[in-house]
């Protein structure tokens, strides 16, 4: 994969790092979105960005997808799953949800610009944890 020069660069003294808090790889990441033109403004649009606060950490492993997933917000709005899914052991499954972003806009704009948005980052946080870690 090629990363380009707008891909964070989460290593430490230049080396790999094994693990780090899934809240602050998902910080890091998200600001690379809001650096695209096209990512700035549609997250302009949103209401909120509801981070994880929980201490999860990232595992530097081989066995990982970062997903996103956009959903209709019953009453109002579009919402936007942001989550990381891992295996350490080969097998079972673990799912972490980094972040919640809502947007008030429930018409196809809203929906366009959570695409944006969950395309940007899906790219970002691929290279970054590719880039980054050592696994």
């Amino acid at each position: 994969m090629y990363f380009d020069k707008t891909v964070p660069d989460l290593r430490v003294d230049g080396k790999c790092v094994r693990e780090m808090s899934a809240a602050e790889f998902f910080r890091k990441t998200w600001e690379a979105v809001k650096l695209v033109p096209e990512g700035k403004a549609a997250i302009d649009t949103f209401d909120y960005v509801n981070v994880t606060d929980l201490a999860y950490l990232l595992p530097g492993c081989d066995n990982i997808r970062f997903t996103t997933e956009i959903e209709p917000g019953g009453s109002e709005g579009v919402y936007l799953d942001i989550g990381v899914c891992y295996t350490l052991d080969g097998e079972s499954e673990t799912k972490l949800y980094l972040a919640t972003i809502k947007t008030l806009d429930d018409g196809a704009g809203g929906f366009m610009n959570m695409g944006i948005a969950a395309g940007l980052w899906l790219y970002y946080a691929n290279a970054a944890y590719n880039y980054s870690f050592d696994w």
